[in-house]
């Protein structure tokens, strides 16, 4: 359940302003076990995923409306807390205009095996058009080569614009993006990428298959594919994944993830998560991880 907290800011010696701030966020604690060869196995106890979100909005007339939002990863005891993205938006009739460095989400399944997919941190721009079709939404984005104030722009072999489709009919989503690197001169590194997904909720289980490919330049392009499975089982949610990584050159790697989650209230989620894929060095042992965890929202 989410808290409100008025916050109390002294803009003055004689005055003050006042802004109405939600506060929200997640605790989650377990054990993790990460085997990456015969011999290294590390495990044991800690905090993960642990965050705390402020949030606020303001509507500020003519059907122009503000809303911003800051987080913070809290972990162990000693550990520094760092951010994990800011955002800050105004919305209207025109659509949406959007600033933020969050982490974009990964986009296939099997986390360490479809690196390509993973999400990436930077600071973008982003403009969403006001609905004009039922169930479309379409966004145009631009996103900076670094995190700092002023400072992306003079990295351009890290920054690229997305275009990102998705559409909503009944049981069935669609989506697409497409990624295009700002400066064509850096032939050595990821030139575009190009993606898709496809779900349908079939009543006693939720498919959704995705695709993405990554054009390289001179060095090796790859094909990425994922599915994942979540169904409904009593009151626990299962989910099972599959993915496949195929590089230019290389030998196929695939992976799977099967994942519990048993809600012990509205706030509180108990979750078990085993992960398997081939490891990036040829011949060795697979990657292995298991956790359990439990999480509390508020």
């Amino acid at each position: 359940m989410k808290k409100t907290l008025i916050a109390l800011a002294a803009v003055a010696v004689t005055s003050t302003a006042m802004a109405q701030v939600t506060l929200s966020g997640v605790i989650t604690a377990g054990f993790k076990s990460t085997q990456t060869s015969s011999t290294v196995n590390d495990k044991g106890f800690g905090f993960d995923d642990s965050s705390v979100t402020f949030a606020v909005s303001e509507d500020l007339g003519g059907g122009l409306k503000l809303s911003a939002s800051m987080s913070l990863d809290v972990m162990g005891e000693g550990d520094a807390t760092t951010g994990n993205g800011n955002v800050l938006g105004l919305s209207g009739g025109f659509g949406s205009l959007t600033f933020s460095d969050v982490e974009g989400s990964d986009y296939l399944p099997v986390d360490g095996l479809t690196a390509n997919g993973n999400g990436t941190v930077g600071d973008r721009v982003t403009y969403s058009l006001p609905s004009m079709v039922p169930g479309l939404s379409v966004a145009v984005s631009y996103k900076d080569g670094g995190t700092a104030y002023g400072y992306g722009m003079t990295a351009p072999a890290l920054s690229s614009t997305s275009v990102i489709l998705g559409y909503k009919m009944g049981a069935l989503t669609l989506a697409a993006l497409s990624t295009q690197t700002t400066d064509s001169a850096i032939t050595t590194a990821l030139q575009s990428r190009v993606g898709y997904k496809i779900g349908y909720d079939l009543g006693i289980a939720a498919v959704t298959y995705g695709q993405l490919d990554s054009d390289n330049g001179t060095s090796a392009d790859n094909k990425e594919t994922g599915l994942t499975v979540t169904a409904p089982v009593g009151p626990v949610s299962v989910a099972v994944t599959a993915a496949k990584s195929k590089t230019v050159g290389s030998t196929s790697r695939s992976g799977s993830g099967f994942k519990v989650s048993y809600p012990m209230s509205k706030r509180t989620t108990l979750a078990f998560y085993a992960e398997s894929y081939d490891n990036a060095t040829s011949g060795a042992a697979d990657v292995k991880e298991t956790s359990l965890k439990i999480s509390h929202s508020f």
